[in-house]
């Protein structure tokens, strides 16, 4: 997979403000686990890591279960499902 240097800048400072929880992602995983990947990230550049990881979901099988209270990656889902108070409340696939 290749990717921008704008999105290499994004993995950059995503990796740097969390710990590198992005060195997971060289072993190739079926299931990719993301909490709050976009929250210390501006808008373009969080957009950039959720794009990347739906190019790896199309490209290598990967799947992405995300957690996030960025409104504004939601568009880039396939399905998002709502919790309040720990309960399903909504399952939608846009």
């Amino acid at each position: 997979m290749r990717i921008g240097s704008t999105t290499y800048q994004a993995i950059c400072q995503a990796a740097k403000s969390s710990g590198s929880p992005w060195r997971a992602l060289v072993s190739n995983p079926d299931v990719i686990f993301a909490d709050e990947p976009t929250a210390a990230l501006d808008k373009v550049s969080g957009r950039n890591v959720v794009d990347m990881l739906k190019t790896m979901g199309r490209e290598r099988g990967t799947t992405t279960v995300m957690v996030t209270h960025d409104n504004r990656i939601l568009e880039l889902a396939d399905r998002i499902i709502t919790l309040e108070e720990g309960r399903v409340v909504s399952d939608v696939r846009p």
